[in-house]
């Protein structure tokens, strides 16, 4: 049955019948029937808006679309903006839910729900704007957002927003393997049960203000998340993998304070996080990347580049990595023109298990390998290498590097490449010399002809090309072995070298 409705404010149940109907009233509510029915709404007026539509598919698979066109919206006028709606429900089975907004402005609300089965759901607005984020005081208390929820069932969800956005998009893909996509927008995704494939755009303008911001939720699954933030201001990517094996890329742009967070969850994942400045007259480009693995076998990279832009002095730029349970690779690279100090590093923290921690670039970098057996390589800058528990191996590859020792453990025997003498050193200061006094007793260096005993360290050379360093507690003696080549001999060494 077809029919087109034009009263205001008419609140319409549709018959049981495949209907299709055209609603041209503003304010009107219409629920379809049992079967496969096709509703859609076109509404337009002039600023100030008070347009608002209701559409609900109810059984079978339905075709539900709205259409909004609000005409002489422009961001700095500083009228009563109105109040524009929609709301589409698809109901259960197969449905295709569709909202065009030609301009948002303010108070506006687009909302839109699957319901059961596999449905497809697709937003596109030219603008919108959140007076509320704003510093425009006219408009205080006003809001903008789009909210979508697949429901059950393998969704596909696309939501666009063409020009500037300073509003909220909200998604919830519900459970089923869904395929979400929103570009633009401050953007908060939650993918729910399933394997999902996330993509979302967070940019923003310079016309207003400008951030760009992701949130994203994998859910449990072996999800797919991209995130891409650009904005002149704050800009950010958050991202959570939670239970499966996920894959979370993000990359974050920007001209200020620029940040990519993302925690992998349970399940072995692969996390990826790159940062970059865009550049500008006045800008200091500086960010930060943190990222944990969480249990499982994770692959974890982080990136920052802050010479991208120009005309700025960035002050400072952060990797951080956690790998947390199970044999984890870890990398970051940190790549600036002018590096100085220690607010230019990354950091990294392999947990329990076997890892392999690396970083390129940066400045007083630090590698806890923690439990397991570890690969800690460093920089060519100055760096702390701790490899904890197990037998590690420990390379400087360049710089003044420090390689930490905390506790004496017999039966662990790390190694130690490219010690350079005099430059690198060897630091003992927190573990006690002798165990059978109170306190945190010092070590006294021994030459290879002095008494060796509780509280000593020496050298030995072991074949031809390594030199054992051997500490001695009194109650647990432990040997470093370094390994330093065919040139360099255990009477080479001396109290310099070590930090007692």
């Amino acid at each position: 049955m077809f029919r087109t409705i034009y009263e205001n404010d008419a609140d319409i149940t549709l018959t049981d019948e495949a209907d299709t109907a055209i609603i041209q009233g503003n304010n009107d509510t219409v629920q379809g029937g049992l079967e496969d029915d096709w509703l859609t709404a076109s509404l337009r007026a002039g600023q100030p808006a008070e347009l608002s539509t209701v559409l609900s598919g109810g059984n079978g698979a339905d075709a539900l679309h709205a259409a909004l066109t609000v005409d002489g919206i422009s961001y700095s006028e500083p009228e009563d903006p109105g109040h524009v709606a929609a709301t589409l429900s698809g109901g259960s089975g197969n449905d295709v839910v569709g909202i065009d907004a030609a301009s948002l402005y303010a108070d506006q609300e687009l909302t839109a729900s699957g319901g059961s089965g596999s449905d497809k759901i697709d937003i596109v607005s030219a603008f919108i704007y959140d007076v509320s984020e704003s510093d425009h005081g006219e408009f205080d208390n006003h809001s903008a957002y789009i909210d979508v929820d697949g429901g059950t069932g393998s969704d596909t969800i696309n939501v666009s927003v063409e020009q500037w956005t300073f509003g909220t998009v909200r998604i919830d893909g519900g459970s089923g393997d869904d395929e979400i996509n929103s570009a633009n927008g401050e953007n908060t995704i939650y993918g729910g049960d399933g394997d999902d494939h996330i993509a979302a755009l967070g940019q923003g303008s310079s016309a207003i203000d400008s951030w760009g911001r992701n949130t994203v939720y994998g859910g449990g699954g072996d999800d797919f998340l991209d995130l891409n933030a650009h904005g002149e201001f704050s800009t950010s990517n958050i991202a959570y993998g939670d239970g499966g094996e996920d894959t979370l890329n993000l990359y974050a742009s920007g001209y200020e304070d620029i940040s990519n967070v993302a925690d992998g969850g349970a399940g072995d994942d692969k996390l990826s996080l790159s940062l970059f400045a865009s550049g500008g007259l006045y800008y200091s480009a500086s960010g930060s990347n943190e990222a944990h693995g969480g249990d499982g076998d994770d692959d974890v990279r982080l990136v920052i580049d802050l010479t991208s832009g120009e005309d700025y002095a960035p002050s400072y730029g952060y990797n951080t990595a956690y790998g947390d349970d199970g044999d984890d690779r870890l990398s970051a690279t940190l790549t600036v023109d002018d590096m100085s100090g220690d607010q230019f590093r990354s950091e990294l923290h392999g947990g329990d298990g076997d890892d392999r921690l690396s970083v390129r670039g940066g400045d007083g970098n630090s590698l806890f390998g923690n439990v397991g057996d570890d690969t800690l390589l460093g920089s060519s800058g100055a760096d702390r290498l701790i490899g904890g528990q197990g037998d590690d191996y420990l390379r400087g590859r360049g710089g003044e590097d420090e390689f930490v020792f905390k506790a004496a453990r017999s039966g662990e025997r790390d190694q130690v490449a490219d010690f350079h003498i005099g430059e690198d050193v060897i630091d003992l200061s927190d573990m006690d010399a002798n165990a059978f006094r109170s306190g945190n007793q010092a070590f006294r260096f021994s030459g290879p002809d002095d008494w060796h005993g509780t509280g000593r360290v020496w050298l030995e050379d072991v074949g031809r090309t390594t030199t054992l360093v051997h500490i001695d507690t009194g109650r647990t003696e432990m040997t470093i072995a370094l390994l330093d080549g065919r040139e360099v001999h255990a009477d080479d060494y001396g109290a310099g070298d070590f930090l007692l």
